[in-house]
């Protein structure tokens, strides 16, 4: 039988910063990358970035992300972005039936995406944002490839004590078709339903929970993560987050006009460190930059 096509999982993986507070991360909105979580968090942001991922783990698997935000809309209102992520295993051993090698063969996942977050004059009042992404997937699997298209969306809600609850679904509508199969069969997408409450706490802190139902059978259907982040001088975040009872730890260290994210976190298999980087351009918008 094929391996599932839908590929929706590799989003999780594109911040450090999300990896170092454990995916708790629907409520978080500072940068670009918060668009593969919750794209209604785009609109917090206040800089045009470019940002940049990479991961590697024990066993060869190499993991790259690319992210662009921009101002986006004719009143230069809403936030704009583009990404691209590429996961590749590397060379895999093929085993028959018995166990036996047959042949070593690739597996290579990738997608590219475009989401938007915004608000409007009533949603504003009520400190709420919604957003949306499209993304066209491709994977391939030895001969056999799949291709197709998903949408997330997602919405924020902010207090002014700084509590913020998001919702967010993965694949709200999408499907995939394999090619170079017997059959070339079609497939939905399965959608993955996160929702996260988080509150401000220990000065500059920030403390999130996130629940997070996902039925694709990678792991436990339901699953729970917490993540907390505070910032302990000028320049420099540190970062702890639990999912599903694995622990993982992250630091965020802001440079001249520009930050990187470090994130270590263990899984069943083996231990992944993951880095980021995001740079800030100049933004002239009636917005404006805000301090961070």
């Amino acid at each position: 039988a094929l391996a599932s096509a839908d590929i929706s999982y590799i989003q999780s993986g594109v911040s450090a910063a999300a990896a170092g507070m454990g995916g708790a991360y629907v409520t978080m909105t500072d940068g670009s990358d918060v668009m593969h979580y919750n794209p209604a968090c785009l609109y917090g942001l206040k800089d045009v970035e470019i940002s940049a991922a990479s991961a590697k783990s024990d066993f060869g698997q190499k993991y790259d992300g690319f992210g662009y935000s921009f101002l986006n809309g004719y009143k230069k209102r809403a936030y704009g972005g583009i990404t691209y992520i590429k996961d590749d295993a590397g060379e895999i051993e093929g085993r028959d039936a018995a166990g036996n090698f047959t042949k070593m063969f690739g597996d290579r996942a990738q997608l590219l995406g475009y989401a938007i977050g915004n608000t409007n004059e009533y949603l504003k009042k009520h400190g709420l944002s919604y957003g949306f992404m499209a993304k066209y997937l491709t994977h391939k699997i030895a001969d056999a490839e799949a291709g197709g298209y998903g949408i997330d969306a997602g919405i924020l809600k902010q207090e002014p004590d700084g509590r913020r609850f998001g919702l967010a679904v993965k694949n709200i509508a999408g499907k995939i078709k394999w090619s170079g199969t017997k059959g070339n069969p079609s497939e939905s997408l399965d959608r993955i339903f996160s929702a996260g409450y988080s509150i401000k706490c220990a000065g500059n802190g920030r403390l999130a929970a996130e629940i997070t139902r996902d039925p694709s059978g990678r792991g436990k259907k339901v699953t729970a993560s917490f993540g907390f982040e505070k910032k302990v001088s000028a320049k420099t975040k540190v970062r702890l987050g639990l999912n599903d009872g694995k622990m993982s730890y992250g630091a965020g260290f802001l440079l001249n006009r520009s930050k990187i994210d470090y994130a270590f976190a263990g899984n069943d298999y083996d231990d992944i460190h993951r880095i980021s980087a995001t740079f800030y351009l100049d933004d002239e918008s009636p917005r404006g930059r805000g301090k961070r």
